[in-house]
């Protein structure tokens, strides 16, 4: 039990940014408590009818004492009622401590209740709705609106194939998008891995149109090659919408209920809606917390942790690249359109006899590209890059890349543990060998990928 009745407000957690909702980030009338984890595993803590009804708000802290860091989870309206009860979702460690602060959204009344804990499920892969929409968002103009969704972490790579959403909520009907309405999906790196995407950078998209619409039913748009991204990333999709229409499908009783830095609103009213620079649009990138707007979009990406171990990297964490033209993390040296260099990634099942591994190049130049095989993890200046895959080497194939990505194997082409002849139980590397402007760096013409070296079952 609580009760805020006559407790004043404090000076601590008052001002964190992940307590911002409705543009207001304290806690009024507030009080504490601690609670040590019996498990490691998602809990959410509730007041959902259990405070009369009131406008809680609540934050959890890891540790006890007074809080000097950023809460682990805060809610205001995650019980689905707005200006009602709160219920805030975190990541436990077993045997941690956590301090809980309760109390009322600043301006409205305080009074008691009661909470508890309880462990909840965790969507897997790059999802965070829980499959429901009770709300849908619109735009008050004729604007073309896109949402965003938030994946990934720093030091990851992730593989996407494919964007899913819904379209409108079946509690809004006769307000949703029509079916045929034409939509573009698109997916944005985080250069920076700071979780905004109004510095996004836009690395692939595909025109389609809505099929399923109130129905809360995910249309599925497929990019025409993978992409592979390091660190945390956005993908989201962007159609027209006039006025009334309630096209954004919003999920609010999940947990955590709010964005969390998770979910994003996008929109421009005066044309189409520029993928390139999402902050040049007339409604930038807005978290949804940040517009007092909880809840996450029923928006999902296909999407597989990589295969393989990354090695040989041309960011200056080992053998220098050739002439100091240091790329991104974990990449290779930098090249001649792209200043992170080109990132060599696998995905799939390295299992002789059930091959289903696919080697995925990104930022190229729009040039043939050169996927070979070796037997041994090598370092050693090559061209404007670095040579990783050495010993016994095999030509895989020769790719055209387009939009700077290309694949092996693309459909038809012979699975890769039969091109390279692989035996069972081998561990073999892996690059892209691809050309390159003349005078970059070196006098040659070609540069190269960051190495992957896979163990083969």
């Amino acid at each position: 039990a609580f009760d805020g009745t006559a407790a004043t407000t404090g000076c601590a957690g008052q001002d964190n940014l992940i307590c911002t909702f409705g543009g207001v980030s304290g806690i009024a009338n507030d009080v504490w408590f601690t609670w040590v984890a019996p498990t490691s595993a998602r809990f959410s803590v509730s007041t959902c009818g259990t405070a009369g009804g009131r406008d809680v708000k609540l934050a959890v802290y890891a540790g006890a004492g007074c809080p000097l860091g950023t809460p682990v989870g805060c809610d205001d309206d995650g019980c689905g009622v707005f200006a009602g009860e709160a219920r805030a979702c975190f990541d436990s460690t077993a045997g941690t401590t956590y301090t809980i602060q309760i109390g009322a959204y600043p301006g409205t009344a305080a009074g008691a209740g009661s909470f508890a804990f309880a462990t909840v499920g965790v969507p897997s892969g790059c999802q965070h709705d829980n499959g429901m929409s009770e709300n849908a968002i619109g735009f008050t103009a004729n604007a073309d609106q896109g949402w965003l969704a938030r994946f990934g972490a720093p030091g990851t790579t992730t593989s996407v194939s494919a964007v899913s959403s819904a379209f409108g909520t079946p509690a809004l009907a006769a307000q949703a998008p029509a079916v045929g309405t034409p939509v573009i999906a698109a997916v944005w790196d985080d250069p920076n891995d700071d979780g905004d995407p109004i510095d996004a950078v836009l690395v692939a998209q595909v025109a389609g149109s809505v099929t399923n619409s109130a129905n809360g039913v995910f249309d599925r748009f497929a990019l025409s090659t993978p992409v592979a991204l390091t660190g945390t990333f956005f993908v989201g999709v962007v159609l027209h919408v006039t006025p009334g229409q309630r096209a954004a499908p919003l999920d609010t009783n999940g947990c955590p209920a709010g964005s969390v830095g998770r979910a994003f609103a996008v929109a421009q009213t005066n044309g189409t809606l520029d993928l390139v620079n999402l902050a040049a649009n007339s409604f930038p990138p807005v978290d949804l917390d940040v517009a007092g707007i909880p809840g996450v979009w029923l928006l999902r990406a296909d999407c597989s942790d990589s295969l393989g171990t990354p090695f040989c990297a041309g960011d200056g964490s080992g053998t220098a690249c050739p002439c100091a033209n240091s790329g991104g993390s974990g990449r290779g040296c930098a090249n001649s359109v792209n200043a992170a260099g080109a990132l060599l990634d696998a995905i799939g099942e390295a299992d002789v006899g059930a091959d289903t591994a696919v080697l995925l190049g990104s930022g190229m130049p729009n040039s043939s590209a050169l996927y070979f095989q070796g037997s041994a993890m090598i370092s050693a200046p090559f061209g404007d890059g670095l040579r990783c895959a050495g010993g016994s080497v095999v030509r895989l194939a020769t790719k055209v890349n387009a939009g700077g990505t290309s694949r092996y194997p693309s459909p038809g082409d012979e699975p890769i543990s039969v091109r390279g002849a692989v035996p069972a139980g081998s561990t073999r590397t892996y690059q892209v060998w691809y050309r390159n402007a003349a005078a970059f760096c070196t006098t040659s013409t070609f540069n190269l990928s960051n190495g992957v070296s896979i163990v083969w079952q």
